[in-house]
C-alpha cells in the first residue's frame, strides 16, 4: 500500500531566488470591507507569486494595511489583522484602497483619507477597489475622469458625483493614475 502522504505531497521544484518580489501590493480596507473582492484579489496574487500552489511571496507580495494592530472587520463580520501600518507606503508598487458596503454606518477613519493624499504625493498608483473609488470621487480625485463602478451603484455615483463617468460594463478602468474595479469576481481581473 502506497503511504497516502508521500503520495499526495509534492513540494516546490526549486528553491525560491533570492530577490525582493518585483510587485509590492498595500490593500488598505474600509470598515465593512467585502471578502469576496479581498480574496479573490490575494488568491490571484498568491497564485502569481510562486510556481504551483506554495504561497510563497517570490514574484510578488501583498500587505493588509491599518494605523495599528487592531483587528479589521469585514462586512461579514469576518476580522483579518493588518500585517503592516501605513508608514511607509512608499515601499509599495500600488495602493489599493478596498471599500465595502455603502450602508456601513461606520465611516472610513480619516488615516485611509491621508493614505490616499500620501499615496498620490508619492506619484504611486492607486486603486479603488469595490467602493473604494467613492473615497477617491468624494476627494475629486475623479473628477472629470472614468471610473468603474458595480451597475447597482450606478445610480448612486451619478447622483453624488455628477462629474465623474461611472462605467459599469468593465471590470477595471484606468484612467490616468487611478484604476477603479467594481470588487467581486471582477478582481481576479484587477489582479491580472
Amino acid at each position: 500500500m502506497v503511504d497516502r502522504i508521500d503520495y499526495l505531497w509534492s513540494g516546490p521544484i526549486k528553491e525560491p531566488p533570492d530577490i525582493d518580489p518585483p510587485l509590492k501590493v498595500a490593500i488598505v480596507p474600509t470598515p465593512d470591507f467585502t471578502l469576496m473582492s479581498l480574496s479573490c484579489l490575494i488568491d490571484y496574487l498568491r497564485l502569481a507569486a510562486d510556481e504551483s500552489d506554495f504561497s510563497r511571496q517570490i514574484y510578488c507580495s501583498w500587505s493588509l494595511l491599518a494605523a495599528d494592530d487592531k483587528p479589521l472587520v469585514s462586512s461579514s463580520g469576518l476580522a483579518m489583522l493588518p500585517t503592516a501600518d501605513m508608514s511607509n507606503l512608499e515601499q509599495y508598487d500600488v495602493v489599493i484602497f478596498h471599500g465595502g458596503t455603502m450602508h456601513s454606518g461606520k465611516p472610513a477613519p480619516q488615516y485611509i483619507y491621508d493614505g490616499i493624499q500620501q499615496a498620490v504625493a508619492k506619484n504611486l498608483p492607486v486603486v479603488g477597489l469595490c467602493t473604494g473609488q467613492f473615497l477617491l470621487a468624494e476627494m475629486g480625485l475623479l473628477d472629470g475622469r472614468k471610473c468603474a463602478v458595480h451597475f447597482s451603484l450606478e445610480p448612486l455615483l451619478r447622483k453624488h458625483f455628477p462629474q465623474v463617468t461611472p462605467i459599469s460594463d468593465r471590470p477595471v478602468v484606468e484612467d490616468g493614475p487611478f484604476m477603479t474595479c467594481p470588487g467581486g469576481l471582477a478582481s481576479i481581473d484587477l489582479g491580472s
